[in-house]
């Protein structure tokens, strides 16, 4: 499961021992699957041999960081070398994870019987998307190493760039302290889908087995002169050492004890100074380490056919066999991987290529922003028949889009997209000498420009309607309460009088805080926010199940601060991937493409009709993120259908159909009649859509309005 060096030091006899520790793996959770009178002693802490995974990994990921580190001093960006690793380690993780996913849910579903397709979207999302170290919900708990293996690599591969020499002695005093954090309030390693503060404990417990790897590296110098013999015993002492402790102890502090013994080994496989080593340094070994990785994953087709399917007989003969059918899928599995992963190399290099022979810019083709346009006028709507169904006093609602509310999702991931390309220019300012300060108070500005402008002009009418015409508010109350709201700081303070209007201050503070972030850390804004934004996200899936959080109380702000901030750092990343990916899909799979985007519509409207505040608020997130990056390549024939004035019209009111549906949620029942609801619905949308277009133009006039004051002040200054 470690990524493939090009070191011509490295061993073959480590793969043996890879396959060893999968094979210990696989016994303990053979042993606590299946139904048996005993033994119960076997293997008892098998999961440990995720530990020696972990390490081992470690190592080979300090030689791709002092890789990476040279390739920096040549002049190549952080970010580009952290995209660069991240597309390679996923390529050598998923393909085998994603064959083995789809057989093994596609066997519960359709011969087992013990899952549901709305089970497995509801609850496996992020293990489609290999995403579980950022989420609670799995339908196969195993495949949790797989994406924390991911992530934490990517992680420390990113910080092993930004602290150079600084990262062994980082990890020496991080992963004890992570580890001992496990020991305190748990007592044992053995917690991995847990949610941590951030993430899940599976991600922070590899991350901290990768530390040590990386550091013993870095200890592991030219072999020590010490005799064959000497090593031998040494390398024999800790196989026995750890043989008493997997075999014989559970969720103790030798767990934590086995450690050390199994960095020393891995240490001493690597420096292949023992008679063992070199003995287990053959070509056996290294088709063994081949299929560990599958050996690894196929392990649950058999805890879930054993006993349904398979007779289970006594322990010992039924585990014989369940190693030895493992053994075949893994050899199957492993060699069609390798068949794909011959054909999918060379698609992703004319990728690379690509993004470095254009810089990320944005997209040349003219009009793929009207039909942008379109999209987000659809799901304004969508969010406006969610307040209504909502809002209104209807005596039999439909629960017709009660998801609406993921609509805002989609506004910010179109402008975060937006927000990466006006970063990318005052990132080049920056390199030209332009002082920070000055240029985040002017991005500060011209946002609050242009969204305050018909914000207020639609909040004070607003305001007025209720004080004066529906006699519901009174003067005191919007000083006391809505002084937030007049300003556009709700995200800063909680008491609203309007609470549909927080999206504007949290888009405006998010985005400024955002731009200034990118500023700092240049190069490594984007490798940051990559593992930020879904560390955000991951917190309101633990602790809220939705992403519907908005104006209560977060450690600072409030949480739909955190939230816009969240996925405009998720549009960020859609821009850069979307740059990338552009050579590929330039003027090619117009058909596929079409397909992709009617099927992503065909299944993300039905959520939002159908979600309430559950786990399918992220499945819909990450569908509208795939669903705009098909957008902004416009290589769809629906993309290019929908390049046109109207769209790009109803893009331009979208922000005030989004304002002004305040009005007539308070205007239905009090002054217009309600009736049956669609009916209704029709009259607000057609009303809104037109109060829409007037407030759009009003505010486009006021806007320049202030904008030439403002540059007569500066010019006189």
């Amino acid at each position: 499961m470690a990524e493939l060096s090009t070191a011509p030091q490295r061993s073959r006899a480590i793969e043996f021992y890879r396959f060893l520790f999968s094979v210990v793996v696989c016994l303990f959770h053979f042993r606590i699957k299946g139904s048996f009178a005993g033994p119960t002693g076997a293997f008892s802490a098998g999961y440990l041999g995720v530990e020696f995974f972990s390490i081992t990994s470690g190592f080979f990921l300090m030689d791709s960081i002092r890789r990476g580190r040279a390739a920096s001093d040549g002049g190549t960006a952080v970010s580009a070398l952290v995209g660069s690793y991240a597309v390679r380690r996923f390529l050598r993780l998923w393909p085998h994870y994603l064959l083995t996913l789809s057989a093994f849910v596609s066997m519960r579903i359709f011969f087992l019987r013990t899952l549901t397709v709305e089970a497995f979207l509801k609850q496996g999302f992020f293990e489609i998307f290999l995403l579980q170290s950022f989420g609670s919900s799995y339908v196969v708990m195993l495949f949790w190493y797989v994406s924390a293996l991911l992530l934490a690599s990517v992680l420390l591969y990113w910080l092993g760039l930004a602290l150079r020499d600084h990262l062994p002695l980082l990890a020496l005093f991080t992963a004890p302290l992570i580890l001992s954090l496990f020991y305190q309030h748990y007592g044992t390693v053995d917690h991995t889908t847990n949610a941590a503060i951030a993430g899940s404990l599976g991600l922070w417990r590899v991350a901290a087995g990768l530390g040590l790897g990386c550091a013993a590296r870095c200890l592991t110098g030219q072999p020590r002169r010490r005799t064959p013999l000497r090593s031998l015993l040494w390398e024999v002492g800790l196989l026995l050492a750890l043989a008493l402790i997997i075999n014989r102890t559970y969720h103790s502090p030798w767990d934590f004890i086995s450690i050390l013994p199994l960095t020393l080994l891995v240490s001493s496989v690597f420096r292949g100074n023992s008679p063992l080593s070199r003995l287990l340094d053959n070509p056996l070994s290294a088709l063994l380490g081949k299929i560990s990785y599958g050996f690894y994953l196929n392990q649950c087709f058999f805890l879930h056919l054993f006993g349904p399917v398979i007779p289970v007989r006594s322990y010992w003969p039924t585990a014989v066999l369940y190693l030895l059918l493992n053994l075949l899928l893994s050899a199957l599995t492993t060699a069609l991987c390798q068949w794909l992963t011959v054909r999918i190399p060379p698609l992703f290099a004319r990728i690379l290529s690509g993004a470095e022979r254009s810089p990320m810019s944005s997209p040349p083709a003219s009009g793929q922003n009207r039909t942008v346009g379109a999209y987000r006028f659809l799901f304004a709507v969508v969010i406006g028949l969610y307040h209504f169904r909502s809002k209104g006093e209807f005596g039999q609602a439909p629960t017709a889009f009660i998801g609406g509310y993921l609509g805002v999702e989609f506004f910010t991931l179109i402008s975060g997209y937006f927000l990466m390309r006006t970063i990318q220019r005052g990132q080049a300012a920056r390199a030209q000498g332009e002082a920070l300060l000055p240029m985040a108070g002017s991005f500060a500005l011209q946002r609050y420009l242009r969204l305050y402008p018909h914000y207020i002009l639609t909040l004070v009418p607003f305001l007025l309607m209720r004080v004066f015409v529906l006699r519901t508010l009174t003067p005191s109350d919007c000083l006391t309460d809505g002084f937030f709201d007049l300003l556009m700081l709700q995200s800063f303070g909680f008491p609203s009088v309007v609470y549909l209007l927080w999206y504007s201050s949290a888009l405006f503070l998010s985005s400024v805080l955002l731009y200034w972030l990118a500023l700092v850390l240049q190069d490594h804004f984007l490798p940051a926010i990559s593992f930020a934004a879904p560390l955000l996200l991951s917190a309101y899936l633990q602790y809220y199940g939705s992403v519907d959080q908005t104006m209560f109380f977060a450690a600072v702000g409030s949480r739909g601060l955190w939230r816009l901030a969240a996925e405009l750092g998720l549009g960020c990343l859609l821009f850069c991937l979307v740059k990338r990916c552009a050579p590929l899909f330039h003027r090619r799979f117009a058909a596929a493409s079409t397909a992709a985007e009617l099927a992503l519509l065909a299944v993300i409207l039905p959520l939002c009709w159908r979600c309430n505040r559950d786990e399918r608020d992220f499945l819909v997130l990450a569908l509208m993120f795939l669903l705009a990056a098909s957008i902004f390549w416009g290589n769809s024939w629906l993309s290019r259908l929908l390049d046109n004035r109207v769209s790009a019209f109803l893009g331009k009111i979208s922000y005030g159909f989004y304002l002004n549906q305040c009005f007539f949620l308070h205007l239905f029942g009090p002054v217009i009649p309600v009736r049956s609801y669609w009916s209704s619905a029709a009259v607000f949308l057609a009303g809104n859509l037109l109060l829409s277009a007037l407030t759009c133009y009003l505010s486009q006039a006021l806007a320049a309005f202030f904008q030439k004051r403002l540059g007569k002040m500066q010019n006189a200054a």
